[in-house]
């Protein structure tokens, strides 16, 4: 999945967890099924971030 513009805003993306790997992402990463997301936010967003992923998630 490529986010883009449906990237939240005020979110960092740290690294991606896939399997054994821990990638730090570039602009060209692709999140996969199955990936597990590090990322940092202000702790007032982090409930609307987590909402908003999943429903990103949900509607692939």
């Amino acid at each position: 999945m490529k986010l883009g513009s449906q990237w939240p805003s005020h979110s960092l993306l740290i690294a991606v967890k896939r399997g054994e790997q821990e990638l730090i992402p570039k602009g060209d990463t692709f999140i996969q099924s199955g990936d597990n997301l590090v990322m940092l936010t202000n702790e007032d967003r982090v409930s609307k971030i987590n909402d908003l992923m999943l429903a990103l998630t949900e509607s692939k």
